[in-house]
């Protein structure tokens, strides 16, 4: 169904972690997300960001996505994600497998720039080429287009003065006036970023570590722990020339489990003696136990007994669905280290709801009927810091935010966790996290944790997937995480697939590539190729 969206962008801006500290060696500050790139600690005189397209404060109060030239929409017009799409293509095609060490990582800024991090200016030129002028004016033609014939939404474009509706003239001259592209010049490859993280995530907990995320925005890796001896354990195990690359908070809250307190995703997940527990994140196939269920994290799952457990649609009794008891041994139905379960439909009951792939836009409670239709996964050029995402939570509802890390650590989740800036309460655990255009809904992930008010940890989608055995559900599936060659089964020539790729004897291309990256890193290694043997093995990859 058709529904209009308004946005909330106080939310979107607020990127970075408030109240902590991160220490270096020389206790230096974790830099906030601001309008001027001044604030990090190296020199950045070569940065082109230019602010072409800020149109006033009044439109970010009215709290809309700003397009350029006093006018913006109700609706994310995926522009950057779009150009980076050409970037990541052209990165595949002449570099392979291994990432040139002149590139960074990319982010979207809070005017939904895309910003191309590069180490050295001879980089610019290169990228430049690949993002040319032609390229930019075809990519936002084909958004502007996409805007006017969106019939998945109710898109209304507005001035920024007025907050009247504009024009489709003002359209056209907001998309002539945006900038899309800027280049920001940094110390650290993303090779580097990657290979400092791996680093510490293989010594999460021997170092003591609470927290580990890559920020490509902020062009470092960020590690929590809770003593001055863990952090100097820490900084020890950190070559030198990575140093400057890693911030340390000392202390800082834990992640705490969203859960405590709708079947569509969003739906709420009850149970019979002690209420709320958590939220669906979306329906799903377990290909390797036959059975439709939903997906959501394990905390939801297990903390109460399982065998009374249902999931309520609205406040309608006669819509409850029960579901079936799990065992936390059952590789099919759960992954402790990324505190991701599925749980199957009971088939006791007369009330089916295998192939809906809907999620709920308004609280379970409300017994509300609007509702977004998923229509796959998101692609690894959106898979961006920066890219706005939607959250739904039985406690705190529809939400905007942006995501903040594409790479993260926590308690619960020991792998295959991102960082959103959305604001999660008990009751939304397990709620679904997803990327929201003029002419798709693609999920992401699913919310699992927090560690302030605007730091919310969650599960990657690609990951869940493959390590429970999933499918989406309809008309929503793309393509089985893990199934490189695309013969329906995930199985050791998947793993050679990857590993021919790896080895420069394979060239994978569209949606083999994205069933390839099996932990959502962006990249593909030797490390996916394992996690696919793993599994076929009868082992868990996480």
């Amino acid at each position: 169904m058709k529904k209009t969206i308004s946005i909330l962008l106080t939310l979107i801006l607020i990127m970075g972690l408030a109240g902590t500290t991160f220490a270096a060696n020389a206790n230096s500050m974790m830099p906030p997300v601001t309008n001027d790139f001044a604030v990090n600690s190296y020199n950045e005189s070569n940065d082109e960001t230019q602010r072409t397209d800020l149109v006033g404060e009044n439109a970010i109060r009215q709290g809309n996505f700003i397009v350029a030239d006093g006018v913006y929409l109700d609706i994310y017009d995926g522009l950057a994600n779009e150009v980076n799409a050409v970037l990541d293509d052209y990165l595949r095609e002449t570099y392979g497998m291994i990432l040139p060490d002149n590139y960074a990582g990319v982010y979207i800024d809070e005017y939904l720039n895309l910003i191309v991090c590069v180490t050295d200016n001879h980089a610019k030129t290169e990228y430049r080429e690949v993002l040319s002028d032609t390229v930019i004016a075809e990519k936002k033609q084909e958004a502007m287009q996409s805007i006017k014939a969106s019939d998945h939404h109710d898109v209304v474009v507005r001035s920024a003065d007025t907050g009247e509706v504009a024009s489709q003239t003002a359209l056209e001259n907001a998309y002539e006036a945006k900038q899309v592209v800027s280049y920001r010049t940094v110390p650290f490859s993303l090779n580097e970023l990657n290979a400092l993280y791996d680093l510490l995530a293989d010594q999460f907990e021997e170092l003591g570590m609470f927290q580990l995320a890559r920020y490509e925005q902020f062009n470092c890796v960020t590690a929590s722990v809770d003593t001055d001896e863990q952090r100097a354990a820490v900084l020890i195990a950190v070559p030198e020339k990575w140093q400057e690359a890693l911030k340390v908070e000392v202390g800082g809250k834990h992640p705490t489990l969203a859960a405590t307190e709708d079947i569509e995703g969003g739906n709420r997940i009850l149970n019979n003696t002690s209420g709320g527990v958590g939220t669906v994140g979306f329906n799903a196939y377990n290909y390797a136990t036959a059975k439709y269920g939903v997906a959501t994290c394990n905390h939801v799952t297990g903390l109460t007994d399982k065998s009374s457990k249902w999931i309520q649609y609205g406040s309608r009794a006669n819509l409850q669905i029960p579901l079936n008891n799990h065992s936390v041994t059952n590789k099919n139905n759960v992954c402790v280290a990324l505190d991701a379960a599925f749980d199957p439909f009971n088939n006791t009951t007369s009330v089916t709801w295998a192939t809906s792939n809907k999620l709920r836009t308004q609280y379970g409670k409300d017994n509300g009927s609007s509702y977004c239709t998923v229509t796959g996964i998101i692609a690894n050029s959106s898979f961006v810091v920066g890219t706005p995402v939607t959250k739904i939570g039985y406690t705190t509802n529809w939400q905007y935010g942006t995501i903040t890390s594409t790479s993260s650590t926590a308690g619960s989740v020991a792998g295959g966790g991102f960082q959103t800036n959305h604001y999660v309460q008990p009751g939304d655990s397990g709620g679904p996290i997803f990327y929201c255009t003029a002419s798709n809904d693609l999920l992401a992930g699913i919310t699992c944790a927090k560690s302030s008010d605007y730091v919310t940890w969650a599960v990657k989608i690609k990951p869940l997937m493959f390590a429970l055995s999933l499918d989406l559900v309809g008309s929503a599936k793309q393509y089985r995480v893990g199934d490189v060659n695309g013969d329906g089964v995930v199985n050791a020539t998947d793993a050679t697939w990857v590993t021919q790729a790896v080895n420069g004897t394979r060239t994978l291309t569209g949606n083999q590539w994205e069933a390839a990256d099996v932990d959502m890193s962006k990249t593909i290694t030797s490390a996916d190729a394992t996690k696919i043997t793993t599994k076929v093995n009868g082992g868990n990859p996480w």
